[in-house]
């Protein structure tokens, strides 16, 4: 049984395929984020247009997904 780091990095590592893989196991995204994944769809559809960014020379933009998921979780853990 993986330790609760590893199901984390695990589950972050997969956001890179923009949570297709996460959305096919509900459970794990809602224990992940505390949502439905349609409801976090709609948050990032809400979002998305005033969060997104363009990549450069440098780097590539966060996509937005990413950007709520780790807000979402920063949330419920500073949260009583």
């Amino acid at each position: 049984m993986a330790g609760r780091g590893e199901e984390e990095a695990a589950w972050t590592l997969r956001q890179t395929d923009g949570g297709a893989q996460s959305r096919r196991r509900p459970q794990s995204f809602f224990n992940y984020l505390r949502m439905e994944p349609a409801m976090f769809d709609e948050l990032v559809q809400r979002v998305g247009p005033r969060t997104e960014k363009q990549d450069t020379s440098m780097r590539k933009a966060l996509p937005t997904g990413l950007k709520l998921a780790i807000t979402v979780r920063l949330a419920i853990s500073i949260l009583p």
